[in-house]
């Protein structure tokens, strides 16, 4: 815990050189709370929601990842290695990459009606998640919802904005 009053100045005002020193060495203490999951990880604000992240495919393995809060923009471009969605054995894209696909496919959909749709694709979604988690650091809510497709099958759309290369 970090009081206030040891933040503070002579002057009694927050010295944010010294909270940022001692933010920064609180953080650098915690303990990765994915471990089995590796990935860069994406400068997402503070303030960011899912629904503030954009996704778009420029190749078959690059995306431009962007965030944009209103107060903040943060975009850069990342391959599903940097992602930790590269398959160990082959160094290829794995099967999370391959459900993200799909979902730029959909616009932000993943139906039964996908070609990459499959019997696993409710762990695949699972492991997806996961990497999002990690890879944007919002741990506190699902980048996925379900929601039932005309024939009653469960089928997922994701909270943040994605589309394939053009």
């Amino acid at each position: 815990m970090i009081g206030l009053q040891d933040l503070a100045n002579t002057d009694t005002l927050i010295d944010t050189t010294k909270a940022l020193e001692e933010f920064s060495a609180f953080h650098e203490d915690q303990e990765d709370p994915m471990p089995e999951v590796s990935c860069v990880l994406f400068p997402t604000p503070a303030d960011a929601e899912w629904s503030n992240i954009t996704i778009k495919f420029t190749d078959g393995h690059t995306v431009r990842v962007t965030c944009n809060t209103g107060n903040n923009r943060v975009s850069q471009v990342y391959n599903f290695t940097q992602m930790g969605m590269a398959d160990g054995r082959t160094a290829s894209p794995n099967k999370q990459w391959n459900l993200l696909e799909g979902f730029a496919d959909e616009r932000g959909q993943f139906t039964w009606d996908n070609p990459k749709a499959n019997r696993n694709q409710k762990k695949q979604k699972q492991e997806l998640k996961k990497v999002f988690q990690k890879f944007f650091g919002i741990y506190d809510s699902d980048p996925f919802e379900d929601y039932k497709d005309h024939k009653n099958r469960v089928c997922y759309r994701s909270k943040f904005h994605i589309s394939p290369d053009e």
